[in-house]
């Protein structure tokens, strides 16, 4: 079985629900390893959501790797980006014997470990300058210590260019990769990919969870899970799915419409719903959010409401380049004193936080300016 970016102890919007969502779509996969009796599970990285996971990760961690254990099922992996301790320390994975993490030795060759008739490589995740270079030297010698053996896995957690494609965000393209390969194993991508490459299968088993709202579109295509692979003559790959709490984009004019949409489903578990509500008003359609709030309130475990104005052109005017900016733009853009000057000093306040500023909601500074401005109603 591939598996990857299990992020076990990661809290999607702070909810106890989706923290066991995730633990219960792991249980989950080892049950479909266990049942199918795999010979082993290759891990592609970001194990745990972050180096340093919490008890309650570690145990669910624990308590699966002995099941695994006691039916004589083996875990390799690599170390993830997320899985790597930012300070000088071990990381969390040393605490489970039935794991064997791969790592790059003094000399920069990489560890190959024969198993159950196949051979098994893995590199963990290196980012930076100076730590890509050093994965494109160990890639392109490969080739040659791996040459002449079969069924060879290569394990790795990067992104690269082909999938990833924007600038600074990969570190290896396809030509890097070396040929003699039947299974390259790759973690760090969310969305699920599965093709032929060379003389095998190229895979992202991606996430078993939705962990953002950009990662909805890749599982209504692709859905979330993992994969089992029959290392044979000819390479068989499996998509094992999950059935995970579905996540809903909507794009609507009125709360009727989202009614009438939301009304014609049916949910074994509530849903995340993220609405966007289009408007041609100036001022915030604040009645028309209340009504969306109070159906989804009871609809959905989570909910997000965002507004787009489709204003005019006409209705912003021109404005000259030399005497371009910004508190301008965004008052023309309201065609409200009283609104842009809110929005223009909620801009100047957001572009000084940082992520960890909204770990308990809203910050207190937006707080503040929307308490005096509107007596709290839009909180």
């Amino acid at each position: 079985m591939h598996m990857a970016d299990t992020h076990l102890g990661a809290i999607p919007y702070h909810l106890e629900e989706r923290e066991e969502d995730i633990y219960e779509g792991f249980k989950s996969l080892i049950d479909k390893a266990i049942e199918e009796r795999v010979d082993f599970i290759v891990h592609s990285g970001d194990f745990f959501h972050n180096f340093h996971p919490s008890n309650h990760a570690r145990k669910v961690m624990m308590e699966q790797m002995k099941r695994l254990e006691e039916k004589g099922i083996k875990v390799f992996g690599v170390l993830g980006d997320h899985d790597l301790p930012k300070r000088r320390d071990y990381n969390p994975l040393v605490l489970y014997p039935n794991i064997k993490l791969f790592e790059v030795r003094d000399d920069l060759s990489p560890e190959i470990v024969e198993y159950r008739g196949v051979t098994i490589v893995g590199i963990p995740s290196l980012r930076g300058i100076h730590r890509v270079k050093i994965l494109h030297k160990i890639l392109e010698n490969l080739d040659e210590k791996i040459s002449g053996k079969k069924n060879v896995i290569l394990i790795l957690h990067q992104a690269i260019k082909e999938y990833f494609g924007i600038e600074g965000q990969y570190e290896l393209e396809l030509g890097h990769l070396p040929k003699n390969v039947d299974y390259y194993a790759l973690g760090h991508l969310h969305d699920r990919r599965c093709e032929r490459f060379g003389r095998g299968y190229i895979a992202y088993a991606g996430s078993i969870d939705i962990l953002r709202k950009s990662e909805i579109k890749g599982w209504e295509m692709s859905g979330k899970g993992a994969y089992i692979v029959d290392m044979g003559d000819e390479i068989e790959v499996t998509p094992i799915n999950l059935n995970i709490r579905p996540h809903f984009v909507f794009e609507v004019s009125s709360v009727d419409e989202l009614d009438e949409r939301i009304g014609s489903m049916e949910f074994e578990k509530k849903p995340v719903i993220y609405v966007t509500l289009n408007t041609e008003e100036r001022d915030m359609p604040r009645e028309e959010v209340l009504k969306i709030e109070s159906l989804l309130k009871d609809v959905a475990l989570h909910y997000d409401i965002s507004i787009n104005r489709s204003i005019g052109e006409s209705n912003i005017g021109k404005i000259e380049m030399e005497n371009l900016n910004l508190r301008d733009i965004i008052l023309r853009w309201y065609g409200d004193e009283k609104t842009g000057n809110l929005a223009y000093e909620i801009f100047e306040i957001l572009k000084d936080l940082k992520e960890s500023d909204f770990a308990q909601g809203i910050p207190s500074q937006i707080k503040d300016i929307l308490s005096k401005d509107y007596g709290g109603d839009l909180l």
